[in-house]
């Protein structure tokens, strides 16, 4: 189960059979903190390192990670022309990561100013799932968890991959 799908407290339909409630509006987002640590590249450059993303639950979609803007490398990346809106969180924008010669269109998304029901989404940026393969790291003992890094294309774009790193202590 999740908690914003199939049965989940915050899906469309939640439970009925439970000792609590949840108040608010029908479309839910919930804020969580991410245990892992999560490390992406391009051609071999770190564009991001981040122990501190949030998983952002939304009625009826499943959990989206974010990272704050300070845990991307900003110097590689280049606003995009792309822009998508959603009517409860706002207006995104989008960025592309350069290294070198290789553009990776679209990597990442974020809303600037967003509606006044997420005021808390500025500074947090979403690597978007077509441009990466997913890949983190335990921040406990050294242990690691990770995809296997592979190629994966965004728009035509080839090479942009996500890796982890063994995090220490």
């Amino acid at each position: 189960m999740t908690l914003t799908l199939d049965h989940g407290p915050f899906s469309p339909r939640p439970p009925h059979a439970t000792n609590y409630s949840v108040d608010g509006p029908a479309h839910k987002l919930v804020m969580t903190p991410f245990p892992r640590r999560v490390r992406a590249e391009v051609d071999g450059e770190v564009v991001l390192d981040s122990e501190r993303g949030m998983l952002l639950h939304e009625t009826a979609i499943l959990p989206r990670l974010y990272v704050p803007l300070d845990d991307v490398r900003g110097e590689l990346l280049e606003p995009s022309d792309t822009s998508t809106h959603c009517p409860f969180k706002g207006d995104a924008s989008y960025w592309s990561v350069r290294v070198g010669a290789r553009v990776v269109r679209d990597v990442f998304w974020g809303y600037e100013s967003p509606n006044p029901e997420a005021a808390w989404l500025p500074g947090s940026w979403r690597p978007t799932s077509s441009g990466w393969t997913a890949g983190s790291t335990r921040t406990r003992r050294s242990a690691a968890t990770c995809a296997t890094p592979t190629t994966a294309s965004t728009r035509g774009a080839r090479g942009a991959t996500s890796s982890c790193a063994r995090a220490g202590g």
